[in-house]
């Protein structure tokens, strides 16, 4: 079975050469910026990066199976009920995998207005049709308008 770790939201990512290690730069919850945002004219921000981790959880040492799963990403403003996907792909956990760290590049993130966003991330083995969702990422989008009047 594989078991979510962890998932964040940053600017960029560094891959050790060493080691493989992956490093998370600028990891984020908010956002500046300095354009007035409506909804009629969207902007869009970023790039940003998604990353996540994943393992394989084997109750029988034995047991090397190869397992694939899929990696939804989707996005909505708060107040809304209706995720909109931004993103999938797929991780393939071969016989000996035991881990793997997944980054998904957002090139463009459509903002209609300011406030919170929540980035949502779900899985499900590649056979099945249910999703699973496996974390909930804030990002709050603020026009530096509204620091400079509340100051």
């Amino acid at each position: 079975m594989i078991r979510h770790i962890w998932s964040v939201l940053c600017e960029q990512t560094l891959i050790n050469p060493r080691n493989d290690n992956l490093s998370f730069i600028n990891t984020m919850h908010e956002v500046f910026i300095d354009r007035e945002i409506k909804k009629e004219n969207p902007i869009n921000i970023g790039p940003f990066v998604i990353g996540t981790k994943w393992y394989k959880e084997s109750k029988n040492k034995e047991e090397k199976n190869k397992e694939e799963i899929a990696i939804k990403i989707s996005r909505a403003y708060c107040d809304d009920d209706e995720y909109n996907k931004i993103g999938e792909t797929k991780i393939v956990f071969n016989r000996d995998t035991f881990a793997v760290a997944l980054t998904m590049e957002l090139l463009k993130f459509p903002v209609e207005k300011e406030g919170l966003y929540l980035i949502k991330v779900e899985y499900k083995p590649v056979k099945n049709k249910r999703w699973k969702e496996v974390a909930l990422l804030p990002l709050r989008v603020i026009h530096k308008k509204t620091i400079d009047n509340n100051q």
